[in-house]
């Protein structure tokens, strides 16, 4: 009897602990965009919207998908940042889903580009009657603007995480595609030509947030590298043609 108590006890422990674990899994673990959408209603009613409105859902890089990636690690960057306020909340990700709906993809300074996201988040907005407020969400958009209009010591929190959100589409599995590929396509440069400046775009980057420097410590060394095997292929497909 003591024996099979004993047993028990362990069983109890060992099962308490692999609980412990997964809940711990499972709060560090980077949600997908379509898990954040299933999380929050406004989000499902701004992903139908823009799935039906969006003009731009199709370009090669401002796209459906870089949408979803930005808005992806709005969340995660709340999260880190503490945004605990669920209006906070709220207009941030409204923010980062919409940042470049109707994006001209590179036939129009991005100045119009910005203007046509607010222009879709009010009508959005208002047409949904959805809690928030529009000078706020206006305000996260303006972090987005490129060439950057704030300077990165002026952005309030929300700023600081959306512009982090928009550089971190190089650590998708896609980038090739996505970044090299999509910008390309979009400035009308050949794919090849547009390696270099892409480089100097990375060696540049700077994150604004402590949540933003703490992923880029971790991460930005496997980004260069992956770059580097890339500039070699290139490189290679060049010296064979």
């Amino acid at each position: 009897m003591e024996e099979k108590n004993r047993m028990k006890t362990l069983a109890g422990i060992a099962g308490r602990l692999t609980e412990a674990k997964d809940k711990r899994e499972k709060s560090n673990k980077i949600l997908e965009a379509i898990e954040i959408i299933d999380k929050y209603d406004y989000l499902q009613k701004a992903f139908k919207y823009i799935i039906l409105n969006n003009k731009s859902n199709n370009n090669p890089y401002h796209n459906l998908n870089h949408l979803l990636t930005v808005m992806k690690y709005c969340h995660l960057g709340a999260i880190s940042e503490k945004i605990t306020d669920e209006k906070e909340l709220r207009e941030l990700l409204i923010a980062a889903i919409f940042h470049d709906v109707n994006h001209s993809g590179g036939k129009k300074t991005d100045d119009i580009n910005i203007k046509n996201s607010k222009k879709s988040i009010k009508d959005f907005v208002e047409s949904q009657e959805v809690d928030v407020d529009l000078e706020v969400i206006n305000e996260i958009l303006d972090a987005t603007q490129y060439p950057y209009v704030i300077e990165g010591k002026s952005l309030n929190k929300r700023q600081a995480i959306i512009r982090d959100a928009d550089l971190m589409q190089v650590f998708e599995y896609n980038w090739i595609h996505q970044n090299i590929l999509g910008l390309s396509t979009e400035l009308n440069m050949n794919f090849l030509d547009f390696v270099q400046p892409q480089r100097k775009f990375l060696d540049s980057v700077e994150f604004n947030t402590k949540w933003g420097n703490e992923i880029k410590k971790e991460m930005w060394k496997g980004v260069i590298k992956q770059y580097e095997m890339f500039e070699r292929a290139c490189n290679i497909k060049l010296n064979n043609e």
